[in-house]
């Protein structure tokens, strides 16, 4: 038996499945990635082809706090809605066992949107998951900025931290150091801003963002969420992704080339997208662009922290990555970003008033 198999037989039946199930079996996922700290194992009870519940170990002892995290996570996010949001995986059990954290979740059925899916229809697909993330502003009293020392305290949660880690990871001079003086120029704007939050992700892309078997969108992997995040973040990224399908760009400067044809410029086709989902949070289309150039950062931030200690070949491996590629284009071409494209407000206020049939995605 496996690792997970021995938990499951020592602490009884597993979570989701009834006795009538049968013995539950284990399929386990190992991620190539390079920023992967987990092993996942889907729970099939008895003889069904389907996933009950999915349980996720670190692979390494360091890595642990990122079950943790996740755990800590889809209870906050429950938290504050009061239930599970459609197509958020519902937290069950953050256990330790032989030692190591175990952290049981329920599973989402469907398939991640593969580039080949996002390449035959990749406007309706941007437009199905635009949709679902308009829908994660939590319940209940307004979670938004505000102005004031409230809009000062989201920017100094969400957008000063990961800045600075770079900071210190590359040091005051260099290339380096001047894009992160050029980007905080850019994001300063934020910091009074009053933006409405979100529940943002903050890894929105394929394998994590899925097709589920009712046709409907849902995302796993919510280890670098924020219940209360900023908003269109998760959006940029997801048509970031539909962009490389597109192009079927798999090298970075074909990224980057795939990423300007999105973004930038009159013919930008990512923004009607963009301005789409901003009318219907409410959310002014000025701060699309500082968002947008935000974006990046926290991102690669995001895969310093998860790739453990600053070495020099760390550095050498994150200066070659596509994102920060990326990054740097953004705030090179920040003036053209997002700036020329949009729709008409009528058109976002019809798409999103009407009620959609089960399946439907936005013309």
């Amino acid at each position: 038996m496996n690792f997970i198999q021995d938990y499951l037989a020592e602490r009884g039946r597993a979570p989701g499945c009834s006795d009538a199930d049968g013995p539950a079996t284990c399929v386990m996922l190992t991620p190539r990635f390079h920023a992967s700290r987990q092993v996942v194992f889907l729970v099939l009870p008895g003889d069904r082809s389907d996933p009950s519940i999915v349980a996720k170990v670190p692979r390494w002892p360091a890595a642990a706090c990122s079950a943790r995290r996740e755990a800590r996570n889809l209870t906050a996010i429950e938290t504050r809605w009061g239930a599970v949001p459609t197509g958020v995986p519902r937290h069950l059990a953050l256990d330790t066992f032989r030692g190591w954290p175990v952290a049981v979740q329920t599973a989402l059925v469907g398939r991640a949107l593969d580039q080949a899916t996002l390449r035959r229809a990749p406007d309706e697909w941007c437009a199905a998951v635009g949709s679902w993330l308009t829908g994660l502003r939590p319940p209940g009293p307004p979670g938004d900025g505000g102005t004031g020392s409230r809009s000062a305290e989201v920017f100094a949660r969400l957008v000063e931290p990961p800045l600075g880690r770079l900071a210190e990871a590359f040091g005051a001079t260099g290339s380096e150091a001047e894009l992160l003086r050029r980007t905080r120029d850019l994001v300063e704007p934020l910091r009074g801003a009053g933006l409405p939050l979100v529940v943002e992700h903050g890894d929105f892309s394929p394998p994590n963002v899925m097709r589920l078997r009712d046709d409907t969108i849902g995302a796993v992997d919510w280890e670098l969420a924020e219940v209360e995040g900023l908003p269109a973040t998760d959006l940029f990224f997801f048509l970031t992704t539909v962009a490389f399908a597109r192009r079927r760009a798999t090298r970075t400067g074909d990224q980057v080339h795939a990423f300007e044809r999105a973004f930038f410029g009159p013919a930008a086709w990512a923004g009607p997208h963009a301005a789409r989902y901003a009318e219907r949070i409410g959310l002014g289309r000025e701060w699309l662009t500082p968002l947008f150039v935000a974006t990046w950062p926290r991102y690669v931030a995001g895969l310093l922290e998860r790739h453990g200690a600053t070495t020099p070949e760390t550095l050498d491996w994150l200066r070659g990555n596509r994102y920060v590629a990326l990054w740097r284009y953004a705030v090179t071409h920040a003036e053209t970003a997002l700036l020329s494209a949009g729709i008409p407000p009528s058109q976002a206020s019809a798409s999103s008033d009407r009620p959609r049939r089960r399946g439907e995605v936005d013309p």
